[in-house]
């Protein structure tokens, strides 16, 4: 009984901290969609996708992520941020979760020569966009 208890503890507060994080995240990114919206030429559904982290599936939605990476200091208007400005970020994006912030120096090594691969800044953000969440998630 008291193992079970622990168990459904765990994931409770695993589930909060998820969705704190969520939160957390929402409320940094939703402005800067609506600020990347029309640089980008996205729509309502774009924006949502990326507000809830789901999958940047049209070249829209990845070039708004590749925005909100811009204006977060993930990213520039070329490329790749410096390593620095990239571990600021996510370090900055997961300030809620010890375990996330442990993968960033990770997720630079790996993720960073597979994103430099791809052939524009809408391309790379959802490279990375999929590396952080092969490799964090």
């Amino acid at each position: 009984m008291k193992r079970i208890f622990t168990i459904l503890l765990a994931a409770w507060l695993a589930g909060t901290a998820q969705a704190e994080s969520l939160d957390w995240f929402q409320t940094k990114v939703t402005p800067l969609t609506a600020l990347c919206q029309e640089e980008t030429g996205s729509n309502k559904d774009d924006i949502l996708k990326v507000v809830n982290r789901h999958e940047p599936d049209t070249r829209e939605s990845q070039c708004l992520l590749a925005c909100v990476y811009r204006r977060l200091g993930g990213m520039t208007h070329t490329g790749m941020a410096t390593r620095e400005e990239l571990r600021d970020s996510l370090l900055e994006l997961y300030r809620d979760s010890e375990y996330k912030q442990s993968k960033v120096e990770a997720i630079i090594d790996h993720c960073g020569p597979q994103v430099a691969l791809q052939p524009d800044v809408c391309c790379m953000a959802k490279k990375l966009f999929d590396c952080i969440k092969e490799n964090v998630y």
